[in-house]
């Protein structure tokens, strides 16, 4: 068990959820500027909203680092250890992020938090559909395209841009619980699919 932790870096996992909650504790009005594609003023995204997807990268990272031929006649349901894995550190973050809420240092922190259960999610869901090198780039990709066409009139984040919003918004802990059950459920669909095959 200690080896597979090791080679699933969960300590730099759990360095890098820590990372973000102190970098929330640090920051509480930074934003990324980017361009109006649509015209008018530009866009400012709340770095808050974008940091947790450096816990999905590193998770992302972690899945990659085994040896898939040693794996794949291993006693232990690897697979499904790795699904456990990836939702143990995106509540890790949860929890972190709810802490300096709580706090009172960053009010975006607990919605940072949500964004990280999401993250992870499509994180796993692209590794499943692109493939465990390049699972980061699906959670990386849709969060930048959502900050640049996420927002509609008066700035406001449409309902569909779940990353966007705050913490009071009920449907985006329900679209950020969703994506991290079916990106834990993906991997347990293709372990078995694996095992079916060897």
């Amino acid at each position: 068990m200690k080896l597979w932790l090791r080679v699933r870096r969960s300590a730099t996992c759990a360095a890098t959820a820590l990372g973000v909650a102190a970098a929330l504790f640090l920051i509480s009005n930074l934003y990324l500027p980017l361009p109006n594609l649509f015209g008018g003023a530009g866009l400012r995204v709340p770095v808050a909203l974008l940091l947790p997807l450096a816990v999905a990268i590193v998770v992302a990272w972690g899945l990659t680092t085994g040896e898939p031929l040693l794996e794949a006649v291993a006693s232990r349901p690897l697979l499904a250890m790795d699904a456990l894995y990836a939702v143990s550190a995106a509540a890790f973050t949860l929890l972190v992020c709810a802490l300096v809420q709580e706090m009172g240092r960053n009010g975006l922190a607990l919605a940072a938090g949500r964004n990280a259960l999401g993250y992870v999610g499509l994180a796993l869901i692209g590794r499943w559909l692109l493939g465990s090198q390049a699972g980061a780039l699906l959670p990386t990709g849709l969060t930048f395209i959502v900050s640049w066409v996420g927002y509609g009139a008066g700035r406001h984040p449409h309902w569909w841009a779940w990353q966007l919003h705050t913490t009071a918004d009920l449907i985006s802990w329900v679209v950020a619980l969703w994506l991290l059950t079916t990106g834990a459920a993906v991997s347990l669909v293709r372990a078995r699919y694996v095992d079916g095959e060897s």
